[in-house]
């Protein structure tokens, strides 16, 4: 049996049958990021891809960590998440290190959509696009 982009659930069915909007069961790795940034920022404001990686990745996706690194770079671009000076100590000796990130703006429950053809970064709690920092080059991949 395949599953459909939106599942209904018990309360889906619930909200339908009071008039109220069905909610969405998250299924992307983007929008999972998101949420899990936002849970993570509330109790450690600090995180890292890693960290990222160990809760939503299931293994099932095509190249999560690249996935992810091009999501939260076009989030830094815009001024959302800031990247810290300091790193994570790496295992290897020749290691850099891991970035850490930190959600500067909190845009809401559903996560910002980078779309490609327009080179913008959508925001849907808002309904608008969210602008580029002042001196920033134009982001062309996510």
């Amino acid at each position: 049996m395949q599953s459909s982009a939106t599942e209904v659930t018990y309360v889906g069915v619930e909200k339908r049958r009071k008039g109220r909007p069905v909610g969405v069961i998250a299924k992307g790795i983007r929008v999972k990021a998101w949420r899990t940034m936002r849970a993570l920022s509330a109790q450690h404001p600090n995180f890292t891809l890693g960290d990222i990686l160990d809760i939503v990745a299931t293994g099932r996706e095509k190249d999560a960590p690249s996935n992810l690194l091009k999501y939260m770079a076009c989030l830094e671009r815009h001024g959302i998440i800031t990247r810290l000076t300091r790193r994570v100590p790496g295992v290897a000796l020749t290691s850099p290190g891991a970035v850490i990130w930190r959600l500067s703006q909190d845009l809401g429950w559903y996560a910002p959509v980078w779309r490609q053809a327009q080179k913008v970064l959508w925001n849907p709690n808002a309904q608008a696009v969210v602008p580029m920092p002042a001196g920033q080059p134009d982001g062309s991949q996510a």
